[in-house]
């Protein structure tokens, strides 16, 4: 949803049979509310009475009478004074009055932001651009976070984005309208990109890595990725794909999905160089997937996939970091045999 729609959602949904009230002017928007029926009665202004653009004439926003059946688009940056004004008249943001220099806002290193949209962002920090296009979408960013390079962090209407503690990022983050992301503590994402289309849920947790150069995208989908999970350079997860597939013979749209897209990666699994995963993929923990792999289907946990398309090559493996082969008291949990092979066993 775009800037001036939002605009048009906001004053459709609270107007309710009262008059539009621009404080100051923005010929821009006013044009653009016009075309879609909705007509500006009235000029106010903070200073006075006054003559605008176009000869427009302002009256003063303390003469105004009957207030109550008024709804007011506030042009001005914030400010305190207006604030009491609107509060001392017993008007409330967005059901009485909106703040228009807030939509479509772009704002970087700052504690505790918030607008009259309901956007609210607790820390930005270094190297981040924050842009919001929509309304009541909340980000939490925990202040030990670092961004490599400078990024552009854009969210839509009531996204949801949580970064968790000492987690590094590289690379642009795009979430749509309702989407959910969360990202675990002393996770390394360098990525090209994550991001949502449509009504999205990504779940990145604790310890998670990508080098350098891959994407991560989902398109009304499910994508989650367990504890330790490893990814090495240009690993690709598409959930979903993307762009709308019609079978020409009767126009059917195939790749419409009542269920979500999911990709499920569960803790400790290992993605080799240049591999990609697609949609309806689950890799259960322990596992390693091979370098130039494609894959998609359900494997278990504790075996080496690879090939394309991947196929199940090995079982009963599993991986430590270390490059020495040091083991870590947090991998252990991880060296198992494959249960299918331990179901053989048992019986």
């Amino acid at each position: 949803m775009t800037a001036r729609e939002c605009v048009k959602k906001l004053i459709s949904e609270n107007i309710k049979g009262r008059k539009l009230v621009i404080v100051e002017q923005f010929v821009e928007i006013e044009n653009y509310l016009m075309e879609n029926g909705i007509i500006c009665e009235l000029h106010v202004s903070v200073d006075g009475e006054k003559v605008g653009n176009n000869g427009i004439k302002f009256q003063s926003i303390t003469k105004i009478k009957n207030m109550k059946d008024k709804y007011y688009i506030l042009i001005l940056l914030p400010s305190p004074s207006l604030d009491i004004l609107m509060d001392a008249y017993g008007y409330k943001r967005i059901e009485d009055y909106c703040g228009l220099q807030e939509m479509g806002k772009t704002i970087t290193e700052t504690e505790d932001y918030f607008d009259y949209f309901g956007n609210k962002c607790n820390y930005i920090p270094k190297n981040l651009t924050i842009q919001f296009y929509g309304v009541n979408s909340n980000i939490y960013i925990d202040k030990t976070v670092t961004l490599l390079v400078p990024s552009v962090l854009r969210v839509y209407s009531n996204v949801s984005v949580k970064i968790g503690k000492y987690s590094v990022i590289m690379g642009q983050l795009f979430f749509s309208d309702g989407s959910t992301i969360t990202i675990g503590e002393n996770a390394s994402l360098k990525l090209n990109q994550i991001r949502s289309g449509g009504v999205s849920e990504i779940k990145i947790g604790n310890r998670v890595t990508f080098n350098t150069s891959g994407n991560l995208v989902a398109v009304n989908g499910y994508v989650e990725i367990g504890d330790d999970c490893m990814m090495a350079s240009q690993v690709n997860i598409f959930c979903g794909d993307g762009h709308s597939v019609y079978d020409v013979n009767g126009m059917k749209w195939i790749n419409s999905s009542k269920e979500k897209n999911s990709i499920i990666l569960k803790e400790h699994v290992w993605v080799g160089l240049r591999s990609t995963i697609l949609s309806k993929s689950v890799i259960e923990s322990g596992s390693i997937i091979g370098a130039n792999s494609l894959v998609k289907g359900s494997f278990p946990n504790n075996c080496i996939i690879a090939g394309n398309p991947a196929v199940l090559k090995k079982k009963d493996i599993c991986w430590c970091r270390d490059e020495n082969g040091v083991i870590k008291e947090h991998e252990k949990i991880y060296f198992r045999k494959t249960i299918e092979e331990l179901n053989k066993t048992e019986q």
